[in-house]
C-alpha cells in the first residue's frame, strides 16, 4: 500500500515539475516572441518613414520634370509658331532637273523643314529631360537606401 502512495506521490511531483517545465518554456518563448515583434515593428516603422521620404522625393523630381517640359513645349509652340511665316517647300522633281538641289542653312529651310526639324528637337529634349529624371530618381533611391540606419 505504501508503494502506491509513493508512485502517486512521485508522479504528482513529476507532473507539477513537468507543467512548471512547460510553463516556462512557453514563458522563454512569449518573451523571445515579443522581443522579435518589437524589433520588426521597429523595423517596419523605418521601412516606412524611408518609403515616405523616398516618394516625396520622387514626386519632387517629377513636378520638377513635368515643369521643364512644359516650358521646352512653350518653346517649341513658339518656334514653329514663328516657322509658319517661312516660305513653304517648292516641288521639286529630281528626275527631270539635272542641276542637284543645292544645301542651304538653317535660315533658309521651308517652313515643312523647319517645323519637323523643329518637333524632332523638342521631342529629343523631352526624352533627354525623362532620362535626367529616372536617373536623379534612381540615385534618390539608391543614396536613401544606402544610409546607416
Amino acid at each position: 500500500m505504501f508503494t502506491w502512495i509513493k508512485v502517486a506521490v512521485v508522479s504528482v511531483v513529476v507532473t507539477a515539475l513537468v507543467a512548471f517545465h512547460l510553463n516556462a518554456i512557453e514563458d522563454a518563448k512569449d518573451e523571445v516572441n515579443k522581443k522579435w515583434q518589437t524589433a520588426q515593428l521597429q523595423t517596419d516603422i523605418e521601412r516606412g518613414v524611408k518609403e515616405k521620404t523616398i516618394l516625396d522625393n520622387a514626386l519632387e523630381l517629377e513636378r520638377e520634370k513635368n515643369a521643364e517640359i512644359t516650358k521646352l513645349n512653350i518653346v517649341a509652340d513658339n518656334l514653329r509658331n514663328s516657322l509658319r511665316n517661312r516660305p513653304s517647300r517648292e516641288t521639286i522633281v529630281y528626275r527631270d532637273n539635272s542641276i542637284p538641289p543645292q544645301a542651304c542653312t538653317g535660315a533658309e529651310l521651308s517652313r515643312e523643314d523647319g517645323e519637323f526639324l523643329a518637333g524632332e528637337a523638342a521631342r529629343a529634349e523631352e526624352l533627354i529631360k525623362e532620362r535626367d529624371f529616372y536617373y536623379k530618381q534612381y540615385e534618390q533611391v539608391r543614396e536613401k537606401l544606402n544610409e546607416p540606419d
